[in-house]
């Protein structure tokens, strides 16, 4: 943690690789977690909750488990996208 309450990423990368990113504050680390928390709750609980209930008694067992995967597997790439997406820091 830096002087000024700030989190840093430690020392510079080697030559060639890049800059070390810049330091971030509690603040703003906090809110990427909640932004991630939140998403990974509605993402993973609440949003397939629903879904569930709302197929099972519209559809067929079987349209609805592919429909679940299929889900599962969209919201497994918007997760990533989005940690990735969060985590990326923007250079002035």
């Amino acid at each position: 943690m830096g002087g000024d309450g700030s989190v840093t990423d430690g020392p510079s990368m080697p030559s060639g690789i890049g800059p070390a990113a810049p330091s971030m504050t509690w603040s703003m680390a906090s809110g990427r977690a909640a932004v991630m928390l939140l998403a990974s709750v509605l993402l993973l609980v609440v949003v397939p909750d629903r879904l569930l209930a709302y197929l099972s008694t519209r559809i067929v067992p079987g349209w609805r488990d592919f429909l679940m995967v299929l889900y599962s597997a969209a919201a497994f790439v918007v997760a990533c996208w989005l940690f990735v997406r969060v985590q990326r820091e923007r250079h002035p």
